[in-house]
Formats: C-alpha cells, structure tokens, sequence
C-alpha cells in the first residue's frame, strides 16, 4: 500500500512538517553524539505562527 501525504503550500500545516524536520534532525543528531542543539523559542514560535498568517 502506498500512502501520499498532501500539505499545501504556506499553510501552517507546511511549517509543522518543517518543524517536525528540524526535530528529527536535532533527535538524530543527539542520538549519534553530535553537537548540535536547538531550542524552539518564543520568536521562533511567533514567526511560526505569523508566517501562518501572511
């Protein structure tokens, strides 16, 4: 069974997926002992949300 997934393009749907990416990136990254560290602030959330917006 094949299943597509359809996010529309600049939707609010759309950031959730890149900001679920950019989570999978930061566990994977933990997970093989890199450096790499990101936390999801306050302005970040509010440019998430206001890009929703426009």
């Amino acid at each position: 069974m094949t299943l597509y997934r359809l996010v529309a393009e600049n939707t609010l749907e759309e950031q959730i997926v890149a900001l679920h990416a950019r989570k999978r990136d930061l566990a994977d990254g933990l997970l093989e002992g890199g450096e790499v560290s990101a936390k999801i602030d306050a302005d970040a959330l509010l440019k998430l949300l206001a890009g929703a917006a426009s």
